[in-house]
């Protein structure tokens, strides 16, 4: 009976392993990296989600400020070599 019922959830679960096994493989996850991701979500999964969910706000957040910064950037840059073409024409 105990082996009976130890094959019928394996077998039931035997889905949710090949899931993770598909996934693992899609991103490209050996062995060694699926034990230390388990090892931190064993540990502390309610903590790695919120730091990862704060540093994809700020990540978001800093995007459109970079993309800002290198507009202004471009604009100085294309600002001065005007004006150094603008001298260029001056001494010749």
């Amino acid at each position: 009976m105990i082996c009976s019922s130890s094959n019928t959830l394996l077998k039931d679960d035997i889905g949710s392993f090949v899931n993770l096994y598909t996934s693992a493989k899609a991103a490209r996850m050996n062995e060694q990296h699926v034990n230390r991701l388990l090892a931190i979500a064993n540990n502390d999964l309610p903590s790695v989600e919120l730091r990862y969910e704060r540093l994809k706000k700020e990540a978001a957040t800093l995007t459109p400020s970079f993309v800002c910064s290198a507009l202004i950037w471009i604009h100085l840059s294309s600002t001065a070599i005007v004006k150094s073409l603008g001298m260029f024409e001056i001494i010749f």
